[in-house]
C-alpha cells in the first residue's frame, strides 16, 4: 500500500498523503489483523463466488480504484456506482442500493 507502484500514476504525492491520512480512520474499526493484507490478482481470481460491487463516485479517489480492480479481476463481478454518493451509499441511494442488490441475487 506505501509502494509507489501501488497508486495509479495520476494520483500526485498530495493526493497520495491526503488518502493514507484518510485510511487511518480504518485502523480504528480493525481489531485485529493488517489492515492492507497483500493480495495479488491471481488471489483475487481465485473467488469463485459472484460478487456486487458498490461504490459511490465521491468516496475517496482510492476506494474507487480498488472498486474497479476488483471489479475487473473477480470472474464473477457486477459494479454499482453512485456518482452522487459518498462511501456510505446505502444511507444516500436506500432504495436503489436495495434494488441493484435482490437484482444481482435474481441472477446469482
Amino acid at each position: 500500500f506505501r509502494s509507489a507502484n501501488a497508486w495509479p500514476k495520476r494520483f500526485s504525492d498530495e493526493d497520495r498523503a491526503d488518502m493514507l491520512w484518510e485510511a487511518r480512520e480504518w485502523q480504528v474499526m480493525l481489531p485485529r489483523g493488517k489492515l492492507f493484507p497483500e493480495i495479488t490478482a491471481a488471489d483475487v481470481a481465485r473467488i469463485r463466488v459472484p460478487a456486487l460491487i458498490m461504490t459511490g463516485g465521491k468516496s475517496s479517489p482510492f476506494l474507487g480504484e480498488i472498486a474497479r480492480y476488483l471489479a475487473h479481476h473477480l470472474p464473477v463481478a457486477e459494479m454499482a456506482t453512485y456518482a452522487d454518493s459518498g462511501h456510505q451509499m446505502w444511507l444516500t441511494h436506500p432504495t436503489e442500493c436495495r434494488t441493484a442488490t435482490e437484482t444481482f441475487f435474481a441472477k446469482h
